[in-house]
């Protein structure tokens, strides 16, 4: 930061995305279900090819849903961390 920059914050749109990402978090945490549903293929025989297949992509859908799961959580504690920040702000600056 230059010398003769000030800071500056702008706290409602601070709280704004704090109230929004919540919502993010929720809608991601939607397909989570799906995600780590597996079904089997029905077939009358056995096919290593395809239970192999079958193997392999339930381990990547787990994974893929562990880490939508992770990152959610930490949406949700971005968005705690904004809001308090924001009524931090508002404290120090008299507004509350």
């Amino acid at each position: 930061m230059a010398p003769d920059a000030s800071f500056t914050s702008n706290v409602a749109e601070l709280a704004r995305h704090a109230a929004d990402l919540p919502q993010v978090a929720v809608n991601l945490r939607k397909p989570l279900a799906i995600l780590t549903e597996h079904t089997a293929t029905p077939r009358p025989t056995e096919v290593a090819a395809v239970s192999g297949m079958e193997r392999e992509y339930g381990t990547f859908t787990d994974e893929l849903a562990d880490r939508q799961r992770l990152a959610c959580d930490r949406l949700d504690d971005t968005a705690q961390t904004l809001a308090e920040i924001a009524e931090l702000y508002r404290r120090v600056d008299g507004q509350s």
